[in-house]
């Protein structure tokens, strides 16, 4: 049997005081992925135009290596599947909106189709970052056309509700498709 790859936790332990907390194997950091600041700026700044922009983002040894950038038209956007990290923006329409990001059925058909594990969404510099997860590999193999009607029917039947009750639908039912969602406000770091 492997083991595991040991990891910083905490535990409780009994002393004459009391019961105490140390940390194990403190000297270990997790590996996580993060988008510089500079490169979350450029991203802020192409999330408010009225052009979709797209690219990909590479990273290598858990550091940001490259991004790419491709200026699409007004509702499309065109991106390269060869990149670790795909993001791409939906246009700002004028007039006043709330920060609402939603997948379209073009967006969750795409995602479902490539081998891509993270998917950002941009808009009025909101993120919305999609990732797959073990459970998801596993409902699409069991039937992925049940999978496209499931949420092309709820993405359908959501546009009798107001603006901010379709996001908060959108954000409960993917964590139900086996995705994990997360919502990063303007000028936050993105932890991939």
């Amino acid at each position: 049997m492997k083991r595991a790859r040991p990891s910083s936790h905490t535990r409780r332990i009994k002393t004459r005081r009391g019961i105490k907390k140390i940390k194990i194997n403190r000297h270990i950091k997790k590996k996580v992925k993060k988008i510089p600041k500079s490169i979350r700026k450029i991203l802020d700044f192409s999330s408010i135009q009225p052009i979709e922009y797209g690219g990909g983002i590479d990273f290598e040894n858990n550091k940001f290596k490259k991004m790419s950038l491709y200026q699409g038209e007004s509702r499309k956007v065109n991106i390269p599947i060869d990149y670790e990290v795909n993001w791409h923006t939906h246009a700002k329409l004028p007039g006043k909106q709330q920060p609402m990001i939603v997948p379209g059925i073009e967006d969750f058909e795409d995602f479902l189709n490539s081998k891509q594990q993270t998917m950002i969404i941009l808009k009025n510099k909101y993120a919305l970052k999609i990732q797959k997860t073990p459970k998801f590999e596993k409902v699409v193999k069991q039937n992925k056309l049940k999978l496209k009607k499931v949420y092309s029917d709820f993405y359908n039947s959501l546009y009798s509700q107001d603006l901010q009750t379709h996001q908060n639908e959108i954000l409960k039912i993917l964590p139900k498709l086996g995705l994990n969602v997360e919502m990063n406000k303007p000028k936050k770091e993105i932890i991939i």
